[in-house]
């Protein structure tokens, strides 16, 4: 578990980074795991922002690998950042959370 820190400011886990980059090289499977890795870590350390963005970016990743029971998992993902947003006030987080759930209902 390492967690980006410069002494002042802290970016949060690194797997939610190397996660994300692998979403976008297409290797999926990493990047579940990954961002998995990441949210529980900023669950268990008490970072709400950071788990948040670390589940609305698992989302992606799951709806993009679209295996048998990806979705129901990125729902399951999104309500818990939502429910965070909300709590703590990420508007952006919030409407990003709210427009891929809407995409997921459309679709």
């Amino acid at each position: 578990d390492q967690i980006g820190f410069d002494g002042v400011t802290t970016v949060g886990s690194l797997d939610h980074y190397v996660g994300a980059l692998a979403a976008l090289a297409g290797r999926h499977d990493e990047a579940g795991v990954r961002l998995e890795r990441s949210a529980a870590i900023h669950e268990r350390i008490g970072a709400p922002f950071f788990e948040a963005r670390s589940r609305l970016q698992l989302a992606h990743a799951l709806i993009a690998r679209a295996h048998d029971g990806d979705i129901a998992r990125a729902e399951h993902a999104l309500a818990r950042a939502g429910v965070l947003a909300k709590r703590h006030g990420f508007a952006l987080i919030a409407e990003r959370t709210r427009a891929l759930t809407a995409s997921l209902t459309e679709g």
